[in-house]
């Protein structure tokens, strides 16, 4: 246990360790493309966990429209066929339980399915949305539901923006629970 404590995640640790084992230690912040975090960390030292995680928005941010729709595309359907196969990622499997998504009634498993097959019809990527909220204590189904349908009328501009937002909340709430620290905004 003492060695694990040893090797803890802190700013620190972030600012001078060997690039590869920072990247290992922050694999998956943002699903499926280290890219993200390996650019950002070109920044290193950063002085505040602050200016770390708005480096990381600004790659995400002047990444250009093909690769921001990748990481968009990046990221599996909210109580999609990943999530029942049990072939989500650690992290959005853990994401998705806690939201209870798994553990819908039939209408909203229903409901869900059919608004995440018009939202994928409509925009061509799936619905991202931080499914721990914006205090990170966890959306309920029906804010998840209704959070998809209000989603469902925004224009693609907007609503690709509002992908990538969620995105970076995704991110800042996993860098949290890595380092220790509670998920609540900030």
């Amino acid at each position: 246990m003492n060695a694990h404590h040893d090797r803890a995640l802190n700013l620190d640790r972030i600012n001078t360790a060997p690039l590869a084992d920072v990247l290992a230690l922050l694999d998956g912040l943002y699903e499926h493309s280290s890219w993200v975090v390996e650019a950002a960390l070109a920044g290193r030292p950063f002085a505040t966990l602050a200016d770390l995680k708005h480096a990381m928005a600004e790659v995400v941010r002047h990444a250009g429209h093909e690769r921001q729709l990748a990481l968009i595309r990046a990221h599996p359907e909210l109580a999609g066929s990943a999530l029942t196969a049990g072939t989500l990622t650690r992290d959005s499997s853990h994401e998705q339980s806690l939201s209870g998504l798994a553990h819908g009634s039939p209408d909203e498993v229903h409901a869900l399915h059919e608004l995440n097959n018009e939202y994928t019809a409509r925009f061509g990527w799936p619905f991202v949305l931080a499914v721990r909220g914006p205090t990170g204590r966890g959306l309920t189904r029906a804010e998840i539901i209704a959070a998809l349908r209000q989603r469902l009328v925004a224009t693609p501009e907007v609503e690709m923006d509002e992908c990538l937002r969620q995105i970076d909340r995704i991110a800042e709430i996993r860098l949290h629970e890595r380092m220790g620290l509670g998920v609540e905004a900030g």
